[in-house]
């Protein structure tokens, strides 16, 4: 499988609510640069490894947002060797 069929995965994954599988599929040095404008994100929204993301991502996400209506909106998926890229926009309340 490569990248960009890894992300495509992990978005799956993720819309399917299968956390467990999000995770097993993350590089264990992964980075993850989240929009800035979330409440609980501190600084630069930069996150280093998945343990990084669930302590400051996914942990939070259920206090300030409501996870029934909130879901990802895939507009362009694409990449280039190790460089994957999503166009898109997150949707919820």
């Amino acid at each position: 499988m490569n990248n960009l069929e890894l992300v495509k995965q992990a978005y799956q994954n993720f819309a399917d609510g299968n956390m467990d599988a999000v995770l097993e599929l993350y590089h264990p040095e992964m980075v993850w640069q989240n929009c800035s404008g979330y409440p609980f994100i501190i600084g630069d929204g930069l996150f280093i490894g998945p343990d990084a993301v669930v302590q400051n991502v996914y942990e939070k996400m259920p206090e300030y947002i409501d996870i029934d209506s909130y879901h990802v909106d895939i507009q362009e998926l694409f990449g280039s060797g190790d460089k994957v890229v999503m166009v898109g926009h997150y949707i919820g309340v």
